[in-house]
């Protein structure tokens, strides 16, 4: 078993499976998982070094259920049929890129089409079910890309450390958003059901309700914070700084979760494998590797 003590979490990601969860964590050295919620891991069936980004889809095949992670170390993408029971290692270009975030397109089990983002090295695509990933970034300026989502639409949206791009397309070319702050960093996006949730670097949340034709200061309460992760479940919407998480409901009802992050460590991340119903798991991961749980109520 594996101490996940002094070593950095990068990022991880929940699989639901009834009333149990497998958590999968890249760490600083390595690919791990867990059965308990965090308190014990065990090393993946693959051993590549230093892994960054980490993405999950549960897809389901002819009624059977299967999940696929693809992971991603640097110059790397890894991915994990079945659980542990085959892997595959793809290389990508030189230089080396760096990858922060992988996203699985709506349709991923038929089209095959995942997204990468990297910093300096911009967006790369598969659509062969990661066997190849080409970077695609025709109008792309800011090559440094910080967070994915995608829409109902297919459209893909990338934060930047200068502001917020799409492509409609399937990423072969790209065109800046405007927002209402010109150079502004966006570290992470939230899609709603008809929302896009920008957010910042010290600004807080912003909202747009129109495919990002136009955004409103949806939540300043963190400003001078930097929100590193957005949670979208309909009716509610997971706001998470470095320091602090808050819960925001359609009536903008703000509550602050009491959960309290050690001074000498910062909160990565929040997953709501269940959605962010009443009695549901939240999952809060933090840079020293400890994985905490809470209940939403």
């Amino acid at each position: 078993m594996y101490s996940p003590l002094d070593d950095m979490l990068y990022d991880f990601t929940v699989i639901q499976r009834g009333n149990a969860a497998i958590v999968y964590g890249a760490f600083q050295s390595g690919l791990y998982f867990s059965f308990d919620s965090g308190k014990k891991w065990e090393k993946a069936l693959i051993s590549l070094g230093e892994l960054a980004g980490l993405a999950c889809l549960k897809v389901s095949y002819f009624g059977n259920s299967h999940h696929i992670i693809l992971a991603a170390m640097t110059g790397y993408i890894v991915q994990m049929w079945d659980f542990n029971t085959h892997w595959d290692v793809f290389a990508l270009n030189d230089p080396l890129p760096f990858i922060t975030e992988i996203v699985f397109d709506i349709d991923y089990p038929i089209s095959g089409r995942a997204y990468a983002a990297s910093l300096e090295d911009g967006v790369y695509v598969t659509n062969n079910f990661g066997r190849s990933w080409v970077p695609w970034n025709i109008g792309l300026i800011d090559h440094h890309v910080l967070c994915l989502a995608i829409d109902n639409l297919s459209s893909v949206y990338g934060g930047t450390t200068t502001g917020l791009v799409r492509s409609d397309n399937f990423g072969k070319c790209w065109e800046d958003v405007s927002i209402p702050v010109e150079s502004l960093t966006v570290y992470s996006i939230g899609m709603g059901r008809n929302e896009i949730f920008l957010g910042t670097e010290e600004w807080g949340v912003f909202c747009s309700r129109d495919q990002g034709h136009s955004w409103n200061l949806f939540f300043d309460e963190v400003k001078g914070q930097s929100v590193v992760s957005l949670v979208s479940s309909g009716e509610r919407l997971l706001v998470c700084t470095e320091r602090e998480l808050f819960l925001i409901d359609e009536k903008k009802r703000v509550k602050k979760l009491n959960f309290k992050v050690p001074e000498d460590t910062l909160l990565i991340k929040g997953i709501a494998p269940l959605g962010l119903y009443d009695a549901s798991p939240l999952y809060v991961g933090l840079a020293n590797g400890s994985i905490h749980t809470l209940m939403i109520d």
